[in-house]
């Protein structure tokens, strides 16, 4: 949530300082920890301490703390978007591991292995410059989402940018 916040008062200033300081902490305790002889515990080590660390310093940096009241008129308005999301992501991530399973199942660990990668390598520059993008306009969408029709443009010129962006990369 904090994080989310942040991102919608366009304040990447404050996200970079916990990611930096985050890593910085992390990577040491990962380091330490792999010449003590954790070997690859360091590195699931590393990541929890980057991702605590990266946590509390968002809960401290940002001003929004949760209430201890429970509303569930905002339960019943949030969860009937969300859901909609929920059963979409669960279809998109069926769709997607579909075809590893079935071809685990039919070909060699290598052959999986040489698909996996192909697949990993196809999206990889959609996906990150769609990524950024996103990280991008979702701030400059929430602060018009009233204006309908301002909305629809800006984001039809966000489509068109990423569009011309991605499609020749492809």
């Amino acid at each position: 949530v904090q994080r989310a916040l942040l991102t919608v008062r366009i304040d990447f200033k404050t996200q970079a300082k916990a990611s930096l300081i985050a890593a910085v902490i992390s990577g040491m305790a990962g380091i330490i920890l792999a010449y003590t002889g954790f070997g690859v515990w360091a590195l699931v080590c590393q990541q929890l301490v980057n991702l605590a660390i990266n946590t509390g310093l968002l809960w401290i940096f940002s001003k929004w703390k949760p209430m201890r009241t429970y509303s569930w008129k905002s339960f019943r308005e949030l969860f009937s978007f969300g859901s909609k999301l929920l059963a979409s992501g669960l279809l998109d991530t069926t769709y997607n591991n579909i075809y590893p399973i079935v071809i685990g199942k039919v070909f060699s660990a290598g052959d999986l292995g040489h698909y996996t990668r192909a697949q990993q390598f196809s999206v990889f520059p959609s996906s990150n410059i769609t990524g950024i993008l996103q990280r991008v306009t979702y701030p400059v969408l929430c602060s018009i989402q009233n204006d309908i029709d301002r909305l629809r443009g800006v984001y039809r010129k966000f489509l068109k940018l990423s569009a011309y962006v991605v499609f020749p990369l492809m």
